[in-house]
């Protein structure tokens, strides 16, 4: 799922019976989401930063939240990564890159814990700008770039 979220303002005028007479663009903001199917140590510790602890004895991340660890009020920037979506058939379908993707797990995460259902981490990535400016690439194989 690609998202984007129009921002905009509606100038009204007063002497037309508050009319919009103008909009303006305020921007937009990119989400992708997401599923990722297991507990690959490198997601774990993508999409639960500051959280995402190492196991002793298995060796294996877990997700651990203290409440005196110091997390709120942190700048997600921070902890923004590149993700690329790579579809199957890259000659006929789009690529889609974020350069600077923030996980926003807490927002969209319910984890199933029942039995017969798929464990797996539902997640939502909102881009930010890159150094380079970009938020979002959407293009096919060929003629997108990862810089």
């Amino acid at each position: 799922m690609v998202s984007p979220s129009q921002m905009s303002y509606e100038v009204r005028a007063e002497e037309w019976g508050q009319t919009v007479v103008e909009v303006l663009d305020l921007g937009r903001t990119w989400v992708v989401g997401c599923f990722f199917r297991g507990a690959d140590d490198d997601v774990v510790r993508t999409l639960f930063p500051g959280m995402a602890t190492l196991g002793g004895v298995s060796g294996k991340y877990g997700i651990v939240d203290r409440t005196n660890t110091p997390n709120r009020g942190r700048l997600l920037s921070s902890s923004a990564v590149p993700l690329l979506f790579v579809p199957d058939d890259v000659r006929r379908h789009n690529m889609v890159y974020l350069p600077a993707a923030v996980p926003l797990v807490e927002e969209s995460a319910e984890l199933a814990l029942k039995l017969g259902e798929e464990f797996g981490y539902p997640a939502l990535f909102m881009a930010l700008p890159s150094a380079a400016g970009i938020t979002f690439r959407m293009q096919l194989h060929e003629d997108i770039s990862l810089t």
